[in-house]
This record gives structure tokens, sequence and C-alpha cells, in this order.
């Protein structure tokens, strides 16, 4: 027969239970979209932030990484916030109390224990790696003295207190764990490279006419960081994909002439040539394309503003609006040439040892053909490069380098 009894609240105690768990990830080269361990990058940028355009590593913009880590842990140690004195101020609504070196109501202090090195770079462009444990792994806090990191070529690891140092390159120290929040950051210079980067893809946007080729070369926006980009690793996603062509060589070709805008993205591999690990890729940040098909050329009411500039691939010209990075067609000048020289009022090309002369105006823009210089030196019988001087004044580039004087050759 059961029995049963009714307990009170005095009749349970609760003790706290403690379990430390050991975890051990191995990775080559580098924590792919892991659900446990990511690596960021964080870079001092100059100059403003742009959307489209400032670097991103695992889905995150490097600017806002490095401003992040700074103003959550490193704070009161940036130059920038040094130099900001609120002494005079002495208590009100704003601040807790008095500091010359920062706004006390704006930072807290993570780790005060005077052990502590901290260091933050502030230098133009300068960086740092954050690794992020997920919170599934630590719990509460990472255990001190229990963080490690090796390689062939380091091994790093936490001194109880916060510092990060590699006892295999003599102590040396390379930045800071925060336990609780289970971040590790990597501030030292030199150790910026300890994992590779994945390669950085920037944004696209050109414009094509409609009778034009439209390639387009995904290598020119591409930097490998250090890999070797895979060009038939390329790949493309995105409402307008079926109107392209992946040509497996690193560059795509929009197979359309309807008028308009084409929206796609764009990711590539890099391999680290050499390394142990050279069979598993990293892949690039999503980089947004925008491609427009346009049915005219630059209508004779338009102009090349000042800051424009003038390009040349396969004998067309192109305006190229670098505030919106976005080209226009201007000219066929029936050359294959990829050499343009120009002042305000003269343009020229070349093709076959004869250089094309053109006389142009900028507002409103117009060319129209001058004349063929054909009576060129015999040992510039192999042109590439070229640009001006004046409208007399040439500098040729082949075998030599040579200035030509124009005014009298026909």
């Amino acid at each position: 027969m059961a029995s049963f009894k009714r307990l009170k609240r005095s009749d349970v105690i609760s003790v706290p239970y403690v379990a430390n768990k050991n975890w051990v990830f191995e990775y080559c080269p580098y924590p792919k979209n892991d659900q446990y361990v990511v690596i960021y990058k964080g870079t001092n940028l100059t100059g403003s932030f742009s959307a489209n355009g400032d670097p991103v590593t695992e889905g995150q913009y490097e600017r806002l990484v490095y401003s992040q880590i700074n103003h959550l842990y490193y704070q009161q140690y940036s130059s920038s916030v040094k130099s900001l004195n609120t002494s005079s101020l002495i208590s009100s609504m704003y601040y807790d109390g008095a500091s010359s070196v920062r706004a006390t109501s704006s930072y807290f202090n993570y780790n005060e224990n005077p052990g502590l090195v901290k260091y933050f770079p502030t230098g133009a462009n300068e960086g740092i790696r954050v690794l992020s444990v997920s919170q599934d792994l630590y719990g509460e806090q990472i255990l001190p003295y229990a963080f490690e990191l090796s390689s062939s070529v380091y091994y790093v690891k936490d001194d109880g207190i916060g510092n990060l140092y590699d006892y295999k390159n003599s102590n040396t120290h390379i930045g800071n764990i925060f336990y609780s929040q289970g971040i590790a950051v990597i501030t030292n210079q030199d150790y910026q490279l300890m994992w590779p980067l994945p390669p950085l893809t920037k944004p696209i946007s050109v414009t094509f006419e409609k009778k034009d080729s439209k390639i387009i070369n995904l290598l020119s926006y591409s930097d490998g960081r250090g890999g070797q980009l895979n060009t038939s690793s390329i790949q493309i996603a995105g409402p307008d994909a079926s109107y392209f062509t992946n040509n497996g060589d690193g560059t795509l070709t929009l197979e359309s002439d309807i008028t308009g805008s084409y929206n796609i993205t764009f990711t590539i591999d890099c391999t680290y040539t050499g390394s142990t690990c050279d069979i598993y890729p990293l892949t690039s940040n999503i980089a947004k394309m925008n491609i427009r098909v346009a049915n005219r050329t630059l209508a004779a009411a338009d102009i090349i503003n000042t800051c424009d500039v003038i390009v040349i691939s396969a004998g067309k010209l192109y305006r190229l609006d670098t505030s919106t990075n976005i080209s226009t067609f201007l000219y066929d000048t029936g050359t294959s040439s990829n050499d343009v020289a120009m002042t305000n009022t003269k343009l020229w090309v070349y093709t076959n040892s004869k250089i094309k002369e053109y006389t142009i105006t900028l507002n409103p823009w117009s060319i129209s053909l001058n004349r063929t210089i054909s009576t060129l030196p015999l040992y510039l019988d192999n042109l590439a490069g070229l640009t001006a001087i004046s409208d007399n004044q040439l500098i040729i580039g082949g075998s030599s380098i040579t200035q030509l004087n124009i005014c009298w050759r026909i």
C-alpha cells in the first residue's frame, strides 16, 4: 500500500552545482559556418561609413566590430576618449562623477583586476580579431586558466586574469579574454593573421548599352586577402540570376538586351596554397551587383563633369561617374584600343601603329574625328600605353617610352 507525504518548503534544500565541461575544437584552417565559434575582424577605418563599400567579414562590418569592441571593453584606453576632460563638470545628471579620462557613466569595466594588461590599437587601418564562443558552450563563463589556442606556430593560453599570452613565442602578450562574455580579442598587430581571412568582395554597379558585350570581371571586385581566388567557385543568386552566364573564369555575362536593372549577389572562394588545409576553401562575404542596360548613348545635352573619368575598353569610350561608380557609354572608336589620352579639347586612341585624333567638348559632350596620324617613327610599331601632355605632345609606351610631337604629323 503506497503512502504519500506532503513536503514543505522548509523540507527542501537547494544546493548550487557547478559542472565544468571541457571542449576541444579542431579547425582547418578556420571555423567556417560553425555554430559554436565565430572569428570576426575589426578594422579602424578612416573616412565615412559606407553601407555598400565598407569591408564585411563573417557578415559584420569590420568598422562596426572595431568600434563595438572598443566601446564595450577598451574605451577608457582609447586615445580619442582620453582627450575628453570632464573634471570641470564635477557631477551632473549626465555623469556619475568627474573624470579626466572618460565619461564614467557611459562605461562599464568588465575586469578591474590591476594585473590585466589592456592594449587597443588606434592607428589608421590597424585591426583586431575577435573570437566569439557561443554561450551554449560556456554557460555562465569560460573557466579561467582553461582557454587555449594552439597550432604549429603558436601556443596561446589565458593567465586566469584575462590576459592572453603566446607561450611558444617569448610569452608575448597578444590580447585579452573576457570570461563572462565568451569573447577573446587579439589586439597584437603581429597576430592579426594567426587565423586566415576569408576573401573580400565589393559591390558592383555597372551600366551597359544594349549593343555592348555585357561581361563583368568579378575578380576586379574580389580580394583573396592572402589566399588564392578560385575562379570556378563563383556562386550567384538573386531574382535575376537566370539572365547571367557564369563563364567559370571569374567573369559573368549578362545575356539580356532588355533595358532595365538586373540585381544579383555573388560569392567567391579562396584556398591557401601550400597549407595543409588547402583543400578546405574559405568563402567570401555576399556582394550585391546592380547591372543596368541602357538603350541610348550619352545625349548631346549631357555633360562630362569635372570629377568624371573617361575610360576605354576594346575601343569603346565610357564615362565613369566616380561618385556612383556607374559607367555610361560615350562612343565607339572602331578600334581595339585599351588606352586613351585626352585634354579638354582633344582625345587620342591608337590602332595598328596609327593614332586617331578626335576633337571633343565636355559641356555639352561631343566628339568628332579630326585626323589619323600614320607617320609614326618605325620604333613605335608596337604601341602600348598612351597619355597626353598637351594638344601637341603625347607620351607613348611600347618597347620604349617616347615623347612625341604630333603638331606636324599626318
